[in-house]
């Protein structure tokens, strides 16, 4: 190399864009990780998420999905292992996510969960109990109510704010 000659970036150019991307998307990243519980351990699991999803850019197709959604996904992973590299040895992860509220709890949960749902408008609890319960798919629930995918993803976002919301003022 002659000593006129620029130094190597750090990171190779096509990389650049795709790095930031992941740093103007680790405020949403951190976010999510907060509303699952993970404020003890929040920037390890942060930063596991996004290294992994650094060594994971080859296999990420922005025609395929949405960037962010497809960080959060690393990002439950990297919550998911770190709560299990956490557990007891010999305990269940059910154990450790629910605590045992016995039939009249359950019963009761199972009630307030129908009367959240009830307020719900009824095409997005079908879009949420279809893809929550059910186990379908966007794709799946947009082709079988012959609705546009963004309306599904919309509908299902609504609902989960709309059910966070309502079970927020019941507490």
């Amino acid at each position: 190399m002659a000593p006129s000659d620029p130094p190597a970036p750090a990171v190779a150019a096509p990389n650049e864009p795709f790095g930031q991307l992941l740093v103007a998307l680790q405020p949403r990243l951190l976010r999510f990780l907060r509303t699952l519980g993970a404020a003890a351990d929040l920037e390890d699991i942060a930063q596991e998420t996004m290294a992994r999803a650094w060594r994971s850019r080859a296999s990420f197709d922005p025609a395929r999905g949405d960037a962010a959604a497809w960080l959060l996904r690393i990002g439950f992973r990297a919550f998911l292992d770190a709560r299990k590299a956490r557990q007891p040895a010999g305990c269940e992860p059910d154990q450790l996510a629910t605590p045992s509220v016995g039939p009249v709890g359950e019963a009761s949960i199972r009630e307030e969960t129908r009367a959240l749902l009830d307020r719900l408008p009824e095409r997005e609890r079908d879009v949420l109990l279809r893809f929550h319960a059910e186990g379908q798919s966007v794709a799946s629930i947009a082709a079988t109510l012959r609705l546009p995918l963004g309306t599904v993803k919309s509908d299902l976002h609504r609902a989960r704010a709309r059910l966070w919301a309502l079970r927020e003022e019941l507490r």
